[in-house]
């Protein structure tokens, strides 16, 4: 099996840059880095059917002989936050998370999977007691994410008669988020 170098250098890049971040970003603040990765094995990728159909969607109703393929990949998990306190019961915080699945085999491209996700939040605390807490929060939410949309016949980018649809899971994507949260004693019985 050989090893994609492009996986490689996008991993090195991410991890470099993640460790200068939490290294360099506000000193004093709570900072956290989290790196998850391995080596999977998938025997059936593109999740093709077992046997040849006929498909009657398409015009003769042809038969359909799925291409099973298999392949090894490599998944990677990378979470960073940090958060400080910059006034008496006000928190910021910021988090990256990154999750993908890089297949090692470039006839298998079209399986790989990528997501991002950035967030930002500032909490105001209401009320702080020994064993009681409510929290006000506001947020903003980024999302991009890569993942083709394939044949399952072939793990070829999908096509919808003359038109490609394989884009249709790739978005960015922004939300606005705001709750309470209340921590409250236990309850005697």
């Amino acid at each position: 099996m050989a090893f994609k170098s492009r996986s490689v250098s996008k991993i090195t890049v991410l991890i470099i840059s993640f460790g200068l971040l939490l290294g360099n970003v506000w000193a004093g603040a709570e900072t956290s880095f989290e790196a998850m990765t391995g080596l999977g094995y998938d025997s059936n990728v593109f999740h093709s059917p077992a046997d040849a159909y006929i498909d009657l969607a398409q015009t003769g109703t042809p038969l359909i002989t799925p291409v099973v393929q298999d392949g090894f990949f490599i998944p990677l998990d990378l979470k960073a936050s940090v958060g400080f306190a910059p006034l008496d019961k006000v928190r910021l915080s910021g988090s990256y998370h990154f999750e993908g699945e890089f297949y090692q085999d470039n006839t298998l491209d079209n399986a790989d999977q990528k997501i991002h996700q950035l967030k930002g939040r500032l909490t105001r605390a209401i009320t702080q007691q020994e064993d009681t807490e409510t929290k006000v929060f506001v947020g903003i939410k980024f999302t991009d994410q890569k993942k083709i949309y394939v044949d399952r016949d072939t793990g070829a980018e999908k096509q919808s008669g003359i038109n490609d649809v394989s884009n249709r899971y790739v978005f960015q994507g922004i939300a606005l988020e705001g709750g309470l949260s209340a921590k409250v004693s236990a309850w005697q019985f």
